[in-house]
């Protein structure tokens, strides 16, 4: 089973400086509620340290593997246990609309055998904002 979320936004800034903002991970829960904490090591098949907020107040510890960290963009995946369980592929993607504004999309590629019973967080997940 498989469910996506994504969201956009467009951001009056050049999408450079809104990717110089995306790798400053120590200030990701002054935009981005639903990710208090990130580790800085952002490099293409390591692995990184996340500290999502559910939306349901609990807090969610994750190691997932970086799969992309190049503009104009930022990918991780995580898994449950191990592959096919509850996977999900995480991704902020930058689109260059002009010099001085950026398309923002965030979201999110969830699979698994658990992803029909989780149904109902990700739905809340899906209502609330990511920035």
């Amino acid at each position: 089973m498989k469910k996506q979320i994504e969201t956009t936004i467009e951001i009056h800034a050049p999408a450079k400086k809104v990717w110089d903002i995306l790798l400053k991970t120590d200030s990701y829960s002054k935009w981005n509620p639903f990710i208090s904490e990130i580790s800085d090591l952002l490099k293409p098949q390591q692995k990184a340290k996340v500290v999502l907020n559910l939306p349901d107040g609990t807090h969610f510890k994750i190691n997932p593997v970086i799969q992309s960290a190049e503009f104009p963009e930022l990918r991780w995946k995580g898994k449950l246990f191990f592959n096919g369980i509850f996977d999900g592929e995480h991704y902020f993607r930058l689109k260059e609309i002009s010099e001085e504004k950026t398309l923002f999309v965030h979201g999110e590629c969830f699979s698994g055998i658990l992803v029909g019973f989780l149904g109902k967080v990700l739905e809340k997940t899906e209502e609330e904002p990511l920035y």
